[in-house]
């Protein structure tokens, strides 16, 4: 499937026309608003706003880069209105946008500012400055769209000039701007015609000076009103010196009240053929000869359109080499009001056929809509439905079928599909089910279709959505059976859905096969936010698999690839390190394990994708608690929670945060609190499957423990083994022995307790899971000390950080000798690293570091431990007792 094409007539600056006015004092204005942020260009239609800015871009000394857009009302999408602000800035540089275009794609594209935020980044690296034109913003009315402007000038970097020429003043924060002096304003007043600019503008139209009370007259009545102006000479153009005086005496009234006047004189004067092709063509936002032969029955509509252009009518190219043009849009809505209902409908009805025939879709929808045949319009936004689909334009398609009868959507299966696929994936759950029921009863039973796939897609999403799990999973598969390989986006949504309900039901194993397939099926189809996802999810469940290698290995091959990828791949090699960092957690490299969290979750927070938001909050409060930063951690689970209960997701994540925060309350001592966060945790997270509730049985078994209740946690501990086997969650068996082991010794039971205990080695040591053990406290470290043989290097380095973890007796041994400036973790690290032999490649590689690092580290060691090499530094940690 291909993307929606781009007009790029909308992307070039229109060329300047000769006779045009010169107008310095206007010119030197826009040429000095450079130094703000903002020009504003506001006046109403026909006082020549778009030809001043040519005029100034033409004048520019020295020029500076453009990017320019030409607005329109199907622009009111807020995917395919940044579409094209992308294509624009890329006329300046190809590279810019590249971090948003994938997001674009995605069948649930992050909020609107959050992409802006993206582009600004992008935009950002340019060096030279630029001036970004929005011509006929007026046309804009999305809330959305408006509000992502005014964050655009709020945070435009410094070599970005934005100008804004619009009819009507836009919703941004002109007060704010104004105090700041931020802003260029150039209205109404500023830009009609003063009588010398009047006079030099009619004399050179009509070829012959005017008489100076007839330029009085026309200049006062029009109000400097330059389209009035040239209404007014093209009507005197063929009239005689006598004639003129009585067209200027009858004259009268202000240009609100003239227009249909003066453009009646205009049509008149034109031979019938002409004024009968200027009606026809009058329903199309851009005219070309082809597309003019189309609607009128003629082959010669490229002359028609050169004569018109020569004749300076209303008409307006749209590209150097004259293939494309428009019409003035006062002169065209005047040309519309000349036509009846039928015809009308007749014109939108061939200009339909022709732009579907060009896969111009979404121009061909429009006119089908106004066509007002239900019937074709049915056929053609049913082809343009999967084109905007697919790049997310779901305010767009939304409205297409809108605008079509209900009985029409609700009976065409694959319409009813798209709209309620639409809903679901913008959050109207309530209209995805309605449409979920229609669809289905649009499809019998029978062979299987790729639009009876989508439609079985559609009714997966609505039932997991209902807690229904069984049926999202058997609909699932259904669906991918229907949509065989060709559908890559639907396949992925598809599978997405399928893991989702899998791992919802407990069957995390055939989770991260579906998980795997899809992320290898976005990857090879250059579908980054599809492969992302599920990517995402694949590595978290090899996580709960107890899987952490080979989940680190993936990652570390994403990472590789990077280097290779094509444009625009940052959401995937970015992406993984949400959960590389949770990886890295496990295997205790905190320092790691911060700097990936620290990466990522400003892109998350920038893309607005709650769920990552939430999980990135979760990880980087779960380091600060191992660092015993327990205040801190209180206070991102506090964050978290209120966020959770902002975004509904309280029963997973606000369980979540709830009981991290109780466990950092028992590293204070403080039993009532984490009771009292508990009993909260489980109330949230009461109607979720039992495999979502591990993190808070396992808080209320270190609770229970801190009781001194040893049998209470064992008899909890039995079933949670149960259920953690049954689904192979192995991590989760890792916590479940060594609580096992904590509970039997605190019985006096230390055979089983070191059977328990051997039991989480077992399945820890050979995947790295550190931190697990480090999570329990020091009471293992006499336990580890027993079964030392099992696992000698694993275990010799739990016990090792859990020296680490007790920096006071080698914070008071530095004291004493003097030294004021503490190691921090990172330096002790490497310190006994050194002591036992290792290089510099050795140390970096097994902390995640790179060797410039390490020798950095190395050499602050050495200042502070007041050493020359690494022997000698070795030594004076030994005598510090550090050693």
């Amino acid at each position: 499937m291909q993307d929606n094409p781009l007009l790029s007539t909308k992307l070039f600056i229109p060329p300047l026309r000769a006779g045009v006015v010169s107008r310095p004092r206007l010119v030197e204005r826009l040429h000095a608003g450079l130094d703000h942020k903002l020009t504003l260009i506001s006046a109403p239609a026909g006082f020549g706003k778009t030809t001043l800015i040519i005029d100034w871009l033409d004048s520019m000394q020295p020029a500076r880069p453009v990017a320019w857009l030409s607005v329109e009302a199907s622009d009111n999408d807020p995917v395919r209105f940044l579409r094209y602000l992308i294509a624009a800035l890329q006329t300046i540089d190809s590279q810019v946008g590249q971090t948003v275009q994938p997001l674009l794609g995605s069948p649930q594209p992050p909020a609107f500012e959050s992409l802006v935020t993206l582009l600004i980044n992008d935009v950002a690296t340019l060096a030279e400055p630029f001036v970004v034109i929005l011509d006929d913003y007026h046309t804009i009315q999305l809330p959305a769209i408006h509000r992502a402007i005014d964050f655009l000038v709020e945070h435009q970097p410094p070599q970005m000039h934005l100008l804004l020429s619009t009819r009507q003043d836009p919703p941004v924060s002109l007060p704010r701007l104004r105090v700041r002096d931020q802003v260029t304003e150039i209205r109404e007043q500023d830009l009609r015609f003063t009588p010398p600019e009047a006079a030099q503008f009619l004399n050179e139209r009509l070829g012959r000076a005017l008489d100076p009370d007839a330029l009085a007259t026309l200049e006062s009545r029009t109000e400097g009103w330059i389209a009035g102006l040239q209404l007014a000479a093209l009507s005197m153009q063929a009239r005689s010196a006598e004639q003129r005086a009585a067209f200027v005496a009858a004259f009268s009234g202000s240009h609100h009240h003239v227009i249909d006047y003066l453009a009646d004189e205009v049509l008149d004067q034109q031979p019938l053929d002409i004024r009968q092709f200027l009606r026809q063509t009058s329903i199309l936002e851009r005219l070309s000869a082809p597309l003019c032969d189309a609607l009128t029955g003629r082959n010669d509509s490229d002359a028609v359109l050169r004569q018109l252009d020569d004749a300076n009518l209303f008409l307006a190219p749209l590209d150097d080499q004259r293939v494309w043009y428009r019409y003035h849009r006062l002169f065209a809505d005047f040309l519309r009001t000349e036509l009846d209902t039928e015809a009308e409908a007749a014109l939108h009805h061939k200009a339909a056929l022709w732009f579907a025939g060009h896969d111009l879709l979404p121009e061909a929808a429009e006119h089908a809509l106004a066509a007002g045949d239900a019937g074709e319009a049915v056929r053609i936004v049913a082809q343009a439905a999967e084109p905007a689909f697919q790049t997310a334009s779901f305010t767009t398609l939304i409205s297409w079928l809108d605008a079509l009868p209900p009985e029409a959507v609700l009976g065409h299966g694959e319409l009813a599909t798209y709209r309620g696929m639409s809903a679901f994936l913008t959050g109207a759950f309530d209209e995805a089910v309605t449409y979920s029921q229609a669809a289905e009863q649009c499809f019998s039973p029978g062979e299987p279709s790729p639009n009876q796939g989508r439609m079985l897609c559609l009714r997966a999403h609505v039932r997991l959505s209902q807690a229904a799990f069984g049926d999202a999973v058997r609909l699932a598969r259904e669906a991918a059976v229907s949509l065989g390989d060709g559908d890559v986006l639907f396949r992925s949504l598809t599978l997405n859905v399928l893991g989702q309900a899998l791992e919802w039901q407990g069957h995390l194993v055939e989770a991260a096969d579906v998980y795997q397939e899809g992320a290898l099926m976005g990857q090879q189809a250059g579908n980054q936010i599809g492969a992302l996802a599920a990517l995402t999810n694949l590595l978290f469940s090899l996580n709960e698999l107890g899987r952490r290698q080979e989940a680190v290995a993936l990652c570390r091959q994403v990472a590789r690839d990077a280097a290779s990828a094509p444009p625009g791949s940052l959401p995937l090699t970015e992406g993984v390190y949400l959960a590389w960092s949770l990886l890295s957690y496990e295997g205790n490299h905190l320092d790691l394990a911060d700097e990936q969290i620290s990466r990522v979750l400003p892109l998350c927070e920038q893309a607005n994708i709650s769920d990552a938001i939430l999980w990135g909050q979760y990880i980087r409060a779960k380091i600060c608690l191992a660092r015993g930063e327990l205040e801190a951690t209180r206070r991102i689970c506090q964050d978290g929670r209120q966020q959770a209960t902002r975004l509904d997701m309280d029963a997973i994540h606000g369980a979540r945060f709830a009981a991290l925060e109780a466990q950092a309350c028992l590293y204070q001592s403080d039993l009532v609190a984490a009771a009292r966060l508990l009993d909260t945790a489980e109330r949230l997270a009461s109607h979720v499957p039992h495999h979502w509730q591990d993190s808070i049985a396992l808080a209320r078994c270190r609770l229970l423990l801190a009781q001194n209740r040893p049998e209470k946690v064992l008899a909890r501990l039995a079933d949670l083994e149960q259920q953690a086997r049954q689904s192979d969650r192995r991590r989760k068996l890792v916590s479940i022995h060594l609580l096992q082991a904590l509970a039997l010794g605190a019985s006096d039971q230390r055979p089983a307790a070191l059977d328990r205990l051997a039991a989480a080695v077992q399945l820890a040591a050979p995947q790295g899971y550190r931190r697990a053990f480090l999570n329990e406290g020091p009471a293992l470290q006499g336990l580890l000390s027993r079964i030392h043989r099992q696992s000698p290097e694993f275990v010799g380095e739990i016990l090792a950080a859990f020296g680490e973890q007790r920096p006071d007796a080698a914070q008071k041994a530095l004291r004493s000798a003097g030294l004021l400036e503490p190691l921090t973790d990172r330096e002790l690290q490497i310190l006994r690293l050194i002591a036992a032999g290792r290089s510099n490649p050795e140390i970096a590689a097994q902390l995640y570091l790179s060797v410039n690092t390490v020798k950095w580290h190395i050499k602050n060691l050495y200042g502070k431990l007041q050493a020359g090499n690494r022997i000698e530094a070795a030594a004076r940690a030994r005598e510090l007792g550090l050693l």
